[in-house]
């Protein structure tokens, strides 16, 4: 049934939308930049780990009580609820030193730090791009303070009735605002949607959704509740192996058909064959399976995540069992030198394997052609 109904979308759409132009292409401009080749190529010649990529939570704070969220922002209960103006200032100069390319926002919900704009211009003058994931709050407000985005990631989990339940009243007309704020703004824009048993039939009208506001289309699975508590609120609503499967191999479908979506094939294509040979959603080295292609993890070596607290992680799917250390106690470097063993050896996550992906050296010698390659060297 799910394979059917997402086989719906027609193939001129997808020629349509491969035409239309530069922000169909937002990840791959960011990933061809000098500047994020330059740290990667550097990085590598010098056989050292680097940040290249850091997600930052900007606050713990979230006015949102989504049933899936891996960190259960509205319900915790931090010593630091939101990393201060200044303590942002100084994790944003001291990666950019290590070498920090891409800088994405995230929280809770970022737009309710009031410092946002400050933060975003001042990544953007140490030479990184930077992204944020929002639910849209007050972005049509504050959309000027947002304009030197590479990208903004608008949480839509469906047609506003299964929206709002997932995500809570009100907030389907509120991430509608925000993509049109940002599309008569210019900035470029992905449509992300969670999905679980209450939509996954929705993923054609994702399609749509994105399409009419010049947006491509990120997906994640639920796999388990992230918490006693919202097991107990809500029910186990995730999605089942045989669901998982459905949507992979559809998803998968569409993709090489050349539809709007985020993250390149071959991350599509993992994520088509991992449920067929593991049970979990990650796996150790001693837990690999023979003759399967990995994505092998690039967490702690390119790529890492800081939550609203300081605390530095691998990345968002450690948060419960990797003993982390603050930035705000021992620094950006130390903390991220203290990722080095953190034992996963590749994941189901296509966000993370995207990352994994373009730091490859294969992928890499691909994309430095001769007169890319000289820009690098500048850079």
């Amino acid at each position: 049934m799910i394979g059917r109904n997402l086989l719906t979308i027609g193939n001129r759409y997808y020629k349509d939308r491969m035409t239309s132009g530069g922000e169909f292409f937002i990840m791959q401009r960011v990933h061809r930049s000098p500047r994020y080749l330059g740290s990667l190529v550097r990085a590598k010649l010098a056989r050292e780990a680097r940040p290249i990529w850091v997600d930052v939570c900007v606050t713990n704070r979230c006015h949102l009580s989504c049933e899936y969220c891996y960190g259960d922002y509205h319900h915790r209960h931090d010593d630091i609820g939101q990393l201060k103006v200044e303590q942002l200032f100084a994790i944003v100069d001291e990666a950019a030193a290590l070498g920090t390319a891409v800088l994405t926002l995230t929280g809770g919900e970022p737009m309710l730090h009031k410092s946002i704009g400050r933060i975003v211009e001042r990544a953007v003058s140490r030479g990184i791009s930077v992204g944020m994931v929002t639910s849209g709050f007050r972005v049509k407000e504050r959309v000027d303070e947002l304009a030197s985005l590479s990208s903004i990631v608008v949480s839509v989990d469906g047609p506003e009735p299964i929206n709002d339940l997932n995500r809570g009243q009100g907030t389907f007309a509120v991430a509608m605002t925000a993509l049109e704020a940002c599309q008569a703004r210019g900035i470029p824009r992905i449509v992300k949607a969670v999905l679980n048993r209450r939509n996954k039939d929705q993923v054609p009208w994702l399609f749509e959704l994105a399409g009419r506001f010049g947006a491509r289309l990120e997906v994640v699975m639920t796999y388990a509740p992230q918490s006693d508590r919202q097991l107990r609120m809500h029910g186990d609503n995730s999605l089942d192996a045989g669901e998982r499967q459905a949507l992979a191999d559809a998803l998968l479908d569409h993709k090489r058909r050349g539809a709007p979506m985020v993250f390149r094939e071959r991350v599509w294509e993992n994520m088509a064959r991992w449920w067929k040979h593991h049970e979990g959603d990650r796996v150790t080295r001693e837990e690999r399976r023979e003759h399967f292609e990995y994505l092998p993890c690039s967490a702690g070596r390119y790529y890492a995540f800081i939550d609203g607290d300081g605390r530095m992680y691998p990345c968002n799917q450690r948060l419960a069992d990797f003993p982390a250390k603050s930035v705000l106690e021992v620094g950006v470097r130390a903390a991220w030198e203290h990722l080095r063993d953190h034992g996963c050896f590749a994941c189901a996550a296509p966000w993370l394997n995207q990352q994994h992906l373009v730091s490859s050296e294969q992928l890499l010698a691909r994309s430095l052609g001769r007169e890319l390659l000289a820009r690098v060297a500048r850079a």
